[in-house]
């Protein structure tokens, strides 16, 4: 549940909250690398860049599914 509340939020543009949530995910679980993930594209869409794309990265190495993820959000979303 936690994740589909960050998830609304971050499509909301409400990236703090999103963050909040995804903080709360990964202290339940540090290995979470879809809430990583989600919590470094909340800090990048804030402006803070190379943070969030450390973030990514680190998630991709956690689970390397998200790779496909980051190529769609690269190629078509402006990230």
């Amino acid at each position: 549940i936690l994740r589909d509340i960050a998830e609304a939020y971050f499509s909301q543009k409400m990236y703090d909250k999103s963050l909040a949530y995804c903080q709360q995910l990964l202290e339940a679980d540090p290995k979470d690398g879809k809430a990583l993930y989600q919590a470094g594209l909340c800090f990048q869409k804030k402006g803070q860049k190379e943070k969030g794309q450390s973030m990514c990265d680190d998630a991709i190495k956690l689970d390397p599914s998200l790779t496909s993820l980051k190529q769609k959000m690269d190629g078509g979303m402006g990230l």
